[in-house]
């Protein structure tokens, strides 16, 4: 399911809508175990609790799409509907948009 969101530093157009992605909850290492390199930043690791900073890692294609020439990293996300309320993130890492082939 799609999520609307906001992100520090990025203005929209007169009459655009937030942007859209999707949200997803995953574990320490799963980037990794389906060969998807992180660009920039770093993976999700243990200390990435429920009870800890919220972080996202965001796909390179949001990233070019939001922050040409920019620095994606660190920015804040605000997570925004009626089934997140508002929660806010800190972006922590820039995913590829291709798996690494297995060797």
């Amino acid at each position: 399911m799609r999520r609307n969101f906001t992100v520090e530093g990025y203005r929209k157009a007169d009459g655009e809508d937030d942007p859209r992605a999707r949200f997803r909850t995953v574990s320490p290492g799963f980037f990794r175990s389906l060969n998807v390199p992180i660009i920039t930043g770093r993976d999700s690791n243990a200390e990435d609790r429920a009870d800890g900073e919220k972080v996202v890692i965001v796909s390179e294609s949001l990233t070019r799409r939001m922050f040409p020439n920019q620095e994606a990293l660190n920015r804040n996300l605000m997570w925004t509907g009626p089934v997140l309320g508002e929660r806010e993130s800190l972006a922590c890492g820039w995913l590829s948009a291709r798996r690494r082939r297995a060797c």
